[in-house]
């Protein structure tokens, strides 16, 4: 298993003391708008961005570094010198590392088997499909309002994708036609878990 760290950088524009930041330059980069509107309200808390990268507008924050070839690098070396199998490579993340492993997916989806996408998404809008057929697995707390899972917009002002319009762009990427269906297990019923998944006969690349 492989970590990457991300740019980060001091500040204390948000804090008021000294805080550290880390960025990945997900899809949206430094736009204030997106296909579907505003990325932030009009009142929403102004994150800092990586300093290197200039004017990230109202509702930018993402860093301006190749993060795609960073992470391509990344898969080279791991397969070179361990001897890893390319075609069974994962990516995860959590809150903004999963913005990035969502846009990852999408962009190089011919070098994984899956993602996992850990309380975070791209922003909405944004929601992208997978050039080939691969698993997408997305876990989010009911409760979150740091990136809800319904798409309203964040306790700070920022309007992420739906875990829904996710999945549903998952399944034009990979095939899926039917719509995403309860799904329970005797392990979801047991600790109140809410779940979904789309194909989950015949076609786990379509997993939502």
């Amino acid at each position: 298993m492989a970590y990457p760290q991300s740019t980060w950088f001091m500040s204390d524009v948000w804090m008021g003391e000294p805080w550290e930041v880390s960025s990945w330059n997900s899809l949206s980069g430094a736009s204030d708008e997106g296909p579907e509107g505003p990325l932030c309200t009009p009142d929403a808390t102004k994150y800092p961005c990586p300093p290197e990268c200039g004017d990230c507008g109202r509702c930018g924050w993402a860093s301006c570094h190749d993060d795609i070839g960073f992470l391509e690098k990344l898969f080279e070396t791991v397969a070179r010198n361990f001897n890893a199998d390319k075609n069974r490579f994962y990516i995860s993340g959590f809150s903004i590392g999963s913005m990035m492993a969502n846009f990852f997916g999408c962009a190089k989806s011919d070098w994984l088997a899956g993602v996992a996408l850990v309380s975070g998404r791209l922003e909405r809008g944004f929601q992208c499909e997978p050039s080939e057929p691969i698993a997408l697995f997305q876990v989010n707390g009911g409760r979150d309002t740091a990136v809800p899972a319904d798409g309203s917009a964040s306790r700070r002002g920022y309007n992420y994708a739906s875990t829904t319009a996710v999945a549903a762009a998952w399944n034009r990427g990979t095939g899926c036609e039917t719509d995403p269906q309860p799904w329970s297990s005797a392990l979801t019923e047991k600790h109140g878990l809410h779940c979904t998944a789309s194909c989950p006969e015949g076609n786990d690349a379509c997993i939502g």
